[in-house]
């Protein structure tokens, strides 16, 4: 931890910080880990690591899709609750979130308490249409059902930072 904090407190770039870290030599997966997860989360600190760090991650059960889905969870859980129904209001998608998936989801809020679920395949759509309310904050009514909602910060399945809407447990970008 200790070693992270280092590279981490001048840091201006995230490529900078990745070499600080390495320079430490040794075992210093973990120490890199540490410091570009705490990087990332900064506005003071560019993300300029190259894509292909990102592309060429294993695919292994604790590879790409692993980290992917655990930092959008971590994001999504530190995203605070829902207060304003002007928040919801728009369209979210799935789509950019889960690239080369075989179907996607959104969900629209309309102002007036109306909404649509849409759910898209090759070649066939299901369209749900219902009624929302913001009950408390952090929890949405839609028809029947009580849902925990959160909106905050997160990144697409390329890298791009976007906000994301935390439905329970499904996640969509506002679009």
């Amino acid at each position: 931890m200790r070693a992270a904090l280092t590279a981490l407190a001048p840091a201006t770039s995230m490529r900078e910080l990745l070499r600080e870290c390495v320079a430490f030599t040794g075992d210093v997966d973990t120490v890199a880990t540490i410091a570009l997860a705490a990087a990332a989360r900064s506005p003071e600190v560019a993300d300029d690591l190259p894509m292909a760090l990102i592309r060429n991650l294993e695919r292994g059960p604790y590879g790409f899709a692993y980290l992917y889905d655990l930092d959008r969870r971590l994001l999504s859980a530190m995203s605070p609750p829902v207060r304003d129904r002007a928040e919801l209001v728009g369209t979210w998608s799935d789509g950019a979130l889960h690239l080369g998936a075989m179907e996607e989801q959104s969900v629209t809020f309309a102002a007036d308490g109306t909404g649509l679920h849409l759910w898209e395949q090759i070649g066939d759509e299901m369209r749900t249409p219902f009624r929302w309310v913001l009950t408390a904050p952090g929890e949405v009514r839609v028809d029947d059902e009580v849902r925990a909602v959160r909106v905050g910060p997160g990144t697409t399945a390329t890298g791009e930072r976007t906000t994301i809407l935390t439905l329970g447990d499904a996640r969509y970008e506002r679009v």
